[in-house]
């Protein structure tokens, strides 16, 4: 141990003492902790002498001193490359580089109390919910990486609340199988500019369409289906990998067994509708990958969605992949299927998410019933009475 005297203007004598602790973690890594600001050497000396005790009696010292960035850059290494896909890391990486990296994560994991860190989500309620959530998922992980690493005693986020713009959806985020239809039908129609030709793309994108529509799969997990996953004869399609293709070219696309949860992975019942449309598909796709080029390579998901969204909109459909995933638990919920099922099947890590999805679908069936209700009551010729009062109050 020793100490130094360091120039300082803001201090009455012109100079402060730190004092600095060279020792070994409980690794074997040489660490060295180092403390400021005393007004006088006595006090620095003081304070060295309890920490050496400390060291002494087995008790590590920790780095308190660390960013939230650096903290959560060090999750990331240490743990997140190994729990998360790539696809995930893409994400949390855009959440950290667009709203935290050059603000807040700068600030000292030791001063982020509860107060700061819900003043600071005070100040973005304007973003969408999706935002705010995707930023309050990284606070988490990271604040239970310093907690559980020991750079801090406790976890203000426990107690953070956030708020944010709702993103309604709208009512055309449901797709009915008569829209998937015509969404098909364009797809599939011929284009006069290249000599009568419909590309075998095309016709790829349609099956993604009917795959994601039958089975409520995630996009990355339907461009990774292959024949071995289908079984005919049990009527089942096993969910197992995913195609990871953000932030490469085509030619690197490649597909893990690595999912988004462990619910992800799973066996699916297949209907009959879409039995018959894969096994006519067999016959005009030679290769395993049920959505791939006219090589059997993968096809870029970009592509697809972008021709979707156009097949879409000239039926005035807002289109967007994960509708058809919102529309597959829908049908489910309006069919009657429990909660635990839609869960089951929708894949689901937890039922809160399920919960949201079928509370709103739920609210809109009641209304729908009670619109249809009302306004065929109030339409009949023997509630005429009712409606002349009802004209009577409004004018």
């Amino acid at each position: 141990m020793f100490v130094r005297k360091r120039t300082s203007k803001k201090a009455k004598k012109g100079y402060t003492w730190t004092v600095y602790i060279d020792y070994e973690d409980s690794y074997g890594v040489k660490q060295r902790y180092t403390k400021g600001g005393f007004q006088e050497k006595s006090e620095a000396l003081n304070h060295g002498i309890e920490k050496q005790q400390e060291l002494k009696q087995g008790v590590e010292i920790k780095l308190k001193d660390k960013t939230f960035s650096e903290v959560y850059l060090e999750y990331m290494d240490v743990e997140g490359k190994f729990k998360y896909t790539h696809n995930t890391m893409i994400t949390y990486d855009s959440i950290y580089v667009n709203h935290i990296k050059d603000g807040i994560g700068n600030a000292k994991m030791r001063n982020l109390s509860y107060k700061a860190l819900q003043e600071y989500f005070n100040g973005i309620c304007d973003e969408g919910m999706g935002t705010t959530t995707g930023i309050k998922r990284i606070f988490c992980v990271t604040f239970k990486y310093a907690l559980r690493v020991g750079y801090i005693n406790s976890n203000p986020m426990l107690m953070v609340t956030v708020r944010g713009k709702e993103n309604k959806r709208k009512q055309d985020d449901i797709i009915t199988f008569e829209q998937l239809e015509e969404m098909v039908k364009i797809l599939c129609t011929v284009d006069e500019k290249k000599r009568n030709y419909v590309p075998f793309t095309h016709y790829s994108f349609c099956i993604f369409l009917y795959l994601s529509y039958f089975l409520g799969t995630r996009k990355a997990e339907t461009l990774a289906i292959t024949k071995q996953d289908v079984d005919f004869e049990n009527n089942t399609i096993s969910i197992n990998k995913q195609l990871v293709y953000h932030g490469f070219k085509k030619e690197e696309y490649y597909c893990t067994d690595k999912m988004k949860t462990k619910s992800s992975r799973a066996i699916l019942p297949m209907c009959d509708k879409l039995k018959e449309i894969l096994q006519k598909w067999y016959k005009k796709n030679p290769y395993d990958l049920l959505c791939c080029d006219e090589y059997g390579d993968y096809i870029v998901p970009t592509d697809c969605c972008r021709l979707c969204k156009e097949s879409a909109k000239k039926i005035g459909i807002d289109f967007h992949p994960h509708s058809l995933r919102h529309t597959y638990i829908s049908n489910l919920v309006l069919s009657g299927v429990d909660v635990k099922t839609v869960s089951e099947l929708a894949r689901h890590s937890n039922t809160s998410t399920t919960l949201d999805i079928y509370a709103q679908t739920t609210f809109e069936k009641k209304q729908e019933a009670i619109n249809c209700t009302f306004n065929a009551y109030l339409d009949t010729k023997s509630n005429k009475k009712v409606t002349n009062l009802k004209n009577d109050i409004l004018n």
